[in-house]
């Protein structure tokens, strides 16, 4: 999952991180602008797909968590629109590894 607020270079890294795992889907997760200023609010998670894409990322690949609610209440809206996109998609994911002393169980 890669939220918004990682810039550019934390979706260079993800990039990265993506190709050299076993992933088989990235989700892009965020909020929305909070619309102050404009009518039209902008999905962050929609602009972290943008440049995955740019950055030579299948969009088959690529899963957009779209969010329900602004910047300022996102602290649980991430997961729960990383659960929706994955569970509309019938993806299920494995645990994830656990690591001890340095090696994967």
């Amino acid at each position: 999952m890669v939220e918004g607020w990682i810039g550019p270079e934390g979706i260079r890294n993800a990039h990265r991180e993506f190709e050299r795992g076993d992933y088989q889907n990235i989700v892009a997760a965020s909020s929305l602008s909070d619309g102050r200023w404009s009518k039209r609010r902008r999905s962050f998670a929609a602009e972290i797909a943008r440049n995955l894409l740019n950055s030579g990322i299948p969009p088959g690949r690529i899963i957009i968590a779209p969010p329900r609610v602004t910047v300022g209440q996102c602290a649980n809206e991430a997961a729960e629109a990383v659960w929706r996109a994955m569970r509309d998609r019938n993806i299920r994911p494995k645990a994830p590894k656990r690591i001890h002393n340095g090696r994967a169980r």
